[in-house]
Parts: C-alpha cells; sequence; structure tokens
C-alpha cells in the first residue's frame, strides 16, 4: 500500500497540506452518486476527512415511459450538505455521460475542474447555451495531463495515465491518499494503432501497479465480447471503399457526434475522393468546430460545404456526415427521413451509411423506424446490424473487451476492484471473469449500487453506509427539473388515460344528487361504456347518500369518491387513470 507520508512520494509543499497524523488517519470513503450500475450519468464522489473530490459529473437519458423528459442529472443532495469539503472536479473525458451535468453542477458548487481541452470546451459551448455566462466567467478550468506534475488537493495527490476511447485525450487517474493508492479507471480499451491518440502507455501503467494499488475502479461494460478490443483504425478503408464504390451518388454517413477519431477518417475518405464534407446538424457542427480548434482536424475551410449552401452543389461531390445515428427525433437525419429539413433533400437511390452502435439498446426501434422511412424513400442503407457486404467495419466500441480489462487487472494488480459503467448483469459477469480467470476472490470486488460507498481504513475495504439518491429529471428546452410525481402522472396518463368527475353544487355549495357529469379520454373500458358511465355515476351518488352528514365537506366527499371510483375501475377495467374530481357551482 502506498502512503502519501513516504517521502518519496509527496512533497513538502503536499505534507503541509495534510494536517492530519499517522496515528489517527481519517478513512477514505469512495461513494458512488451514478453510473456504476448503468453506462450513464456517471459521478463519484471520494471523501477523506474535511476534504472531498469528485470525479465526473454526467447526464443519464430517460426511458420512453419518462414523458418529458429529456436528460436526468446526478443527485446533488449529498454535496449541498457537504458543500465546504468540495474541493475539485476532476473529469476524465468528453463524453455526455462523463461531462454533460457539469453546468448544473456549476450552478450550485465552485471549485476547479481539472480536465483535458476538449472537456473544457464542450462545457463551456453548454454554459453558453445555457445563458451561464456569468458563471462561466467565475469558473477555473485546470489543464490536466498525465505527463506533468501530480496535482495536490488537500489530502489527494492526483496524478494519470493515457488511456484510448472512442474520444480522444481521456486519462484514468492515479489518486493517492494516506490510506492508499486509488485508480480511477473509466471507460477505456487498450488501443494499440489509435488515429489521434498514443496508444495507452503500458509501462507506466504497470509502473503504477508495482508501487501498489489499493483499488481500481474499472470500466467493465465489453466484458461479455471476448479477446481484444479491435483499433479505430480498421474503419478507415470501409469508408474509403464506399466513396470508391459509389461516385457520383448522393452518400449520408452518420455517427456519433463526439467520436472525433471517426470523424477524421470520415473527411479524411471524403477528401481523397474529391467529395466536399457537409457537417448537417449542431452538435456534428459543434463537434467539428472544437476538433479543428484543437487541432484534432487538421482540415481547412475549402474542405467544407455548408448546409444552407449543399443544394447548390452536385450532390454526387459532396459527403454528408449528419447526426441523428440513434434515431433522435428532430436530428438532421431524422428531418431528413421525414422531408422536413429546411436545406437537405433526398435523390433518388441515396446512401445512408450508419456508423454507429448496432441496435443500440433503448433506441432500437428509433432507429430502425429511421431506417424503414430512408428505405421506403429509395435509400439503400449500410448499418452493421445488417446484411451488407461491408456490414462488419462500419463501428468499433470504445471500450475494452474482457482480455482488455484483464490486462489492467494484471498490470495494476490492485488489492480491491469496484466495476463501473454498465449494468448489474456487466458487473456480476466482471466479478466472476475475474473470479474464474485471474483467481480474484469475489469478497474482494465490490459491486455498488446507486448512493453505495467502500471505507478503506488500515489497508482493508468495507461497506459504507448508503446515501440516498434519486432520480433528478430535466426539461433541456427550459433546463428545469421536472418532479418524479409529474413524470409518473405523465406516465400514467400516456398508459391509463385520465377518468374526470364533475359535480354540481347547490347554493350552500353542498354536492346535489343525480347532477354528476363523467369525461374519460384515453381510458379502455368494458364494451358496453354507456353502461360503465352510468354505473360511475351511481357511485358516485351512492357515496352523497352515504356521507350526506359530510355534505358540506367538500374535501371530504372530494377524497371518498377519487378512492371509491379508483378501485371500481380497477376492477372494472385493470386500469389505473389519472382521477380528477372537481366541482362546478349552480
Amino acid at each position: 500500500m502506498i502512503s502519501l507520508f513516504n517521502d518519496k512520494n509527496v512533497t513538502q509543499n503536499s505534507k503541509e497540506e495534510m494536517s492530519y497524523s499517522k496515528d489517527s488517519l481519517p478513512e477514505l470513503k469512495i461513494t458512488t452518486f451514478s453510473g456504476s450500475f448503468s453506462a450513464t450519468k456517471n459521478m463519484m464522489c471520494y471523501e477523506y476527512g474535511d476534504d472531498i473530490i469528485i470525479v465526473d459529473c454526467g447526464i443519464g437519458f430517460p426511458e420512453k415511459s419518462m414523458h418529458g423528459v429529456d436528460l436526468i442529472i446526478p443527485d446533488f443532495s449529498y454535496l449541498r450538505e457537504n458543500k465546504d469539503k468540495i474541493r475539485a472536479l476532476f473529469v476524465t473525458h468528453s463524453h455526455e455521460d462523463h461531462l454533460g451535468a457539469i453546468p448544473y453542477f456549476l450552478e450550485e458548487f465552485n471549485v476547479p475542474i481539472y480536465s483535458n481541452r476538449l472537456v473544457q470546451e464542450y462545457t463551456k459551448e453548454k454554459m453558453k447555451d445555457r445563458g451561464l455566462g456569468g458563471i462561466l466567467k467565475s469558473t477555473i478550468f485546470k489543464t490536466f495531463i498525465p505527463e506533468d506534475a501530480p496535482v495536490i488537493v488537500g489530502p489527494f495527490k492526483i496524478s494519470g495515465f493515457r488511456i484510448n476511447h472512442s474520444v480522444p485525450s481521456g486519462v484514468a487517474f492515479v489518486i493517492d491518499t494516506p490510506q492508499g493508492r486509488i485508480v480511477h479507471a473509466a471507460d477505456y480499451k487498450f488501443d494499440m494503432d489509435p488515429v489521434l491518440d498514443k496508444p495507452a502507455d503500458v509501462k507506466v501503467i504497470k509502473k503504477v501497479g508495482d508501487e501498489g494499488v489499493l483499488c481500481m475502479l474499472s470500466d467493465c461494460l465489453g466484458v461479455s465480447k471476448d479477446g481484444g478490443s479491435v483499433p479505430e483504425t480498421v474503419l478507415g478503408p470501409t469508408f474509403m471503399r464506399v466513396m470508391e464504390e459509389n461516385p457520383g451518388r448522393q452518400i449520408f454517413l452518420t455517427v456519433i457526434s463526439s467520436n472525433l477519431a471517426r470523424m477524421h477518417q470520415i473527411i479524411d475518405a471524403a477528401k481523397k475522393h474529391g467529395r466536399k464534407v457537409v457537417l448537417a446538424g449542431r452538435s456534428i457542427e459543434q463537434t467539428a468546430k472544437i476538433g479543428m480548434e484543437l487541432g484534432y482536424l487538421p482540415f481547412k475551410k475549402e474542405d467544407f460545404v455548408s448546409e444552407r449552401e449543399a443544394y447548390k452543389q452536385p450532390q454526387g461531390t459532396l459527403l454528408y456526415m449528419i447526426a441523428g445515428c440513434f434515431g433522435q427525433v428532430g436530428s438532421a437525419l431524422d428531418r431528413v427521413s421525414k422531408n422536413e429539413h429546411d436545406d437537405i433533400s433526398l435523390e433518388k437511390n441515396a446512401l445512408v451509411i450508419f456508423s454507429a452502435e448496432p441496435s443500440p439498446p433503448g433506441v432500437d426501434v428509433e432507429v430502425l423506424g429511421m431506417m424503414d422511412r430512408l428505405t421506403m424513400k429509395g435509400c439503400e442503407i449500410y448499418a452493421q446490424s445488417l446484411h451488407s457486404r461491408i456490414h462488419e467495419n462500419l463501428h468499433i466500441s470504445g471500450h475494452g473487451h474482457r482480455d482488455d480489462l484483464k490486462l489492467m487487472a494484471n498490470l495494476l494488480r490492485p488489492k480491491y476492484i469496484i466495476p463501473i459503467g454498465d449494468t448489474v448483469v456487466k458487473m456480476r459477469v466482471y466479478r466472476d471473469m475475474l473470479e474464474d480467470e485471474m483467481g480474484i476472490s469475489p469478497d474482494r470486488v465490490f459491486e455498488l449500487m446507486d448512493g453505495e460507498s467502500v471505507i478503506f481504513e488500515g489497508g482493508s475495504a468495507k461497506r459504507g453506509k448508503k446515501v440516498e439518491t434519486k432520480e433528478i429529471y430535466v426539461n433541456s428546452s427550459t433546463y428545469q427539473q421536472i418532479p418524479v410525481m409529474v413524470v409518473k402522472d405523465r406516465d400514467r396518463l400516456a398508459n391509463d388515460g385520465i377518468f374526470v368527475v364533475t359535480v354540481l353544487m347547490d347554493k350552500d355549495r353542498k354536492p346535489m344528487k343525480g347532477k354528476v357529469d363523467i369525461v374519460t379520454r384515453g381510458l379502455v373500458v368494458v364494451a358496453d361504456s354507456r353502461s360503465f358511465i352510468g354505473r360511475s355515476k351511481d357511485l358516485v351518488n351512492k357515496i352523497f347518500d352515504k356521507y350526506s352528514e359530510n355534505a358540506g365537506d367538500w374535501g371530504f366527499i372530494k377524497s371518498k369518491i377519487e378512492k371509491n371510483i379508483e378501485k371500481f375501475i380497477v376492477k372494472e377495467t385493470g386500469k389505473r387513470p389519472i382521477i380528477l374530481v372537481i366541482n362546478i357551482s349552480s
């Protein structure tokens, strides 16, 4: 175990910042607030004494039942309670599920952000979009470069090593604490031939492991795929072949907007085949702009044609790199597929290529619907999920396969392991792999749910108390939070409809028997709906008779109607619609 009080590992300055004696070291607590058993909304909290650092602050994406919810952010309640302890936010890489919630975080917490330049520029754009220019001016961004000297934040000494992913400049953090060394390795793979990055530095990772690692937090998303991961560069020849085999044809290529390495290969292939690139969709355009500013996309202005000017060019001389690979409603490709795009129209026999995760969970229906619309308009579809002569090389995952995950564990040789970044099932498969193929005992692997923690003290680890967390739903157009009850009501409305009972009141503000009206919408009732409505009215009138002594207490009468009507509807239909009971004056 590494102790930061070893003179070889700590500068004099960091010793002065650590006010703890060797005999009374506080415990180290790692709490996951999200991202430990889902592939999104990543945020982890490292707490030692009176100091907290946070790693990642990403968004999650709603399920179909969450009507009107555009994104989900981590619950900051615990951080609010410990606001004075928070020292910094560290961000591993520039994906939405790791950085997307930073603007919401910065509205409440003013701490430095350590990250690469890509993360900084994406965050700045999001802040501007939100109208948070004032907060942005006061935000301190510090560029984190693994090769530089470690960052000292209170009792934490943070260094790192480069990893490969589907975005460039990703980093795994090495967090040294007085209780031991932690390695936080979020999304990663070992790519020996990356497009924009250097290969992961295996020698540095091994050195980190040789010095002793108390705990490793590791990506486990690709654990169900055998062998090692495939390098991104294998896609280059595919893009070249597509251009070569389809001269003069209108081509659309849709890709995840954050994947700069993929974009680089696509633009390069287009340029070599005499095609100018149309950046279609705000997310694609924004990423390309940042990529060019930071040198990841070393192309010239004349290599591109704007969306508004594209129709003036022969379509066979263009390549549309277009947003919408996950079938997002309102995306550029979605609008093209519906003939609703203001500037782009499909030509007969256009080619549409999906260079993204085939049939991604949660959005496969939308993707297939989009493909259907495009096919009906005469397009030919290339996608990795379809049978095609080039279907096998249209997408490469940024997450390591089993051999990558085992290599990281072998290089670091941690005493304890916390899998992060995917489902409960994947965590269990990862734990079983560690046991079956590497001899790592399951009691050394902590599978954490949201709000759960691990406490490290004296070289040992145990589970800590759970922090209560909840889903925070957000409407991205208003940036307002949506109460959980509102989301549940919307789901009930969508599935079971609404049942409205209107009661006429007399001059004394008492309900009038026989003066009840009922309206339903979206409720599937029994075959004889007239009988169903009639029996509903009879039930309400019986309530008036039964509780005639309470007729002047509308709140009491209203409650009785709601409860009895709900029981009646459930019995008759099996549905639980939203029930509204209102009164009107006679």
